[in-house]
């Protein structure tokens, strides 16, 4: 689902839609693909608010704070379980979560001429420079939530600056 660019409100909300629709429906998974409209800070499920006057996103995943904006692609997978992970093989285990949902990322990456790699923890690097910021998080319910957030025509190191601006501590 191409959600073009979104509120931060409405991008929590569409997620979490999302999350209650994979409960209730089962069987598939769901994708959404966006820009933020601005500028803000998203923050990881377990975040403190920043020291900062930053314009907030609240993510349903895990994971460290990122600038969004219009630089940048952010990908929600929601998916039924870690089972449907698995892809017909073995369980997936916690470290392997991350992983299984970001080869779809590294394959679209790669067939447009991006040599992407995924070398496990939260980044993708393309010419061991940071591309991509991945996390995600398995509910209680067994739903896992994967994210990624894409720099299309900004860096990771001014986003790095601009978090730094909003959260001098």
């Amino acid at each position: 689902h191409d959600c073009r660019s979104e509120a931060p409100r409405e991008v929590f909300s569409r997620d979490h839609d999302a999350i209650c629709r994979v409960a209730r429906d089962g069987g598939g998974a769901i994708l959404h693909v966006r820009r933020a409209a601005t500028e803000a800070v998203s923050l990881g499920r377990f975040h403190r608010r920043p020291y900062g006057e930053a314009p907030l996103i609240r993510r349903l995943s895990g994971g460290r704070a990122v600038a969004m904006g219009p630089g940048i692609l952010s990908l929600t997978g929601v998916f039924p379980s870690v089972a449907w992970l698995a892809l017909g093989r073995e369980l997936p285990g916690p470290d392997q979560i991350l992983n299984r949902a970001l080869r779809p990322l590294l394959a679209a990456l790669r067939a447009a001429g991006v040599d992407a790699f995924y070398g496990g923890r939260d980044l993708v690097t393309w010419d061991g420079a940071p591309i991509s910021v991945a996390s995600f998080t398995v509910l209680p319910d067994g739903i896992v939530v994967a994210e990624a957030h894409v720099a299309v025509s900004t860096s990771l190191e001014q986003c790095a600056a601009m978090l730094a601006e909003w959260d001098p501590r």
